[in-house]
C-alpha cells in the first residue's frame, strides 16, 4: 500500500504545480481599443477643463500665458484627470499611493513641457487655444504609454485566491463538490 500512497501524492503534487502554473500564465498585453477610446474621452474632458481654466487665467486674470497661466491650469486639472484616467480609462487596481506619485512625476515633466510648448507657440504666433491643442497632442502620445506601463500598471498578479484541493486529503474528505474561494464550485 505504500507504493499506492506515494504515487497518489506524486500525482497530486504534479497536478497542484500544473494548476498553479496555469493560473499565473497570462497572455501578452495588447493595446485595447476600448481602453484607448476611454483614454481619449477622458483626455478630451480633461482638455476642456484645462482650456477653460487657461482662458480664465489669461483673459480673466491677465496672467502670463506661458509661465503662469498654462502651468497653473495644467496643475489644477491634475485631480480630475488622475481620477478619471485611473477609474474610467485604465480601470487600475494599482496601489493609489504609488500611482499618485508616478502621476505626479509625469505631471511635473508635462508641466515643464507645457510651458516650453506654449512659449514656442506664442513666438510662432499660434493662438492660445490652438497652442494648447498642439501641446496636448504632443504630451498625450507619451502619456498613454506612461499611463499604460508605469502610472496605472497593476502591481502584478493577484495573490492566488484559490489554492486548490489539499493534496493530502483523502477521497471522502469534505464530501461533495469542492468549493473554491468566493464560494464558487470547482
Amino acid at each position: 500500500m505504500v507504493g499506492h500512497t506515494d504515487t497518489r501524492r506524486a500525482v497530486s503534487r504534479r497536478d497542484d504545480a500544473l494548476r498553479r502554473a496555469d493560473r499565473h500564465v497570462e497572455p501578452p498585453r495588447r493595446a485595447d481599443a476600448g481602453r484607448i477610446g476611454r483614454y481619449l474621452l477622458v483626455g478630451a474632458f480633461s482638455y476642456a477643463v484645462n482650456v477653460a481654466l487657461l482662458v480664465a487665467f489669461v483673459d480673466g486674470l491677465g496672467w502670463s500665458r506661458p509661465w503662469i497661466a498654462a502651468p497653473a491650469a495644467f496643475l489644477l486639472t491634475f485631480l480630475v484627470s488622475y481620477t478619471l484616467q485611473r477609474v474610467v480609462a485604465f480601470r487600475s487596481t494599482a496601489p493609489v499611493a504609488s500611482s499618485v506619485l508616478r502621476y505626479g512625476i509625469l505631471v511635473a515633466v508635462n508641466t515643464v513641457a507645457q510651458a516650453v510648448l506654449h512659449a514656442l507657440a506664442e513666438r510662432a504666433g499660434i493662438g492660445l487655444v490652438a497652442g494648447q491643442l498642439v501641446a496636448t497632442g504632443i504630451t498625450s502620445a507619451w502619456n498613454y504609454v506612461a499611463y499604460s506601463h508605469w502610472v496605472y500598471a497593476d502591481a502584478g498578479p493577484d495573490p492566488d485566491p484559490d489554492p486548490g484541493p489539499d493534496p493530502d486529503a483523502g477521497p471522502g474528505d469534505g464530501g461533495g463538490a469542492a468549493i473554491g474561494a468566493g464560494g464558487r464550485q470547482r
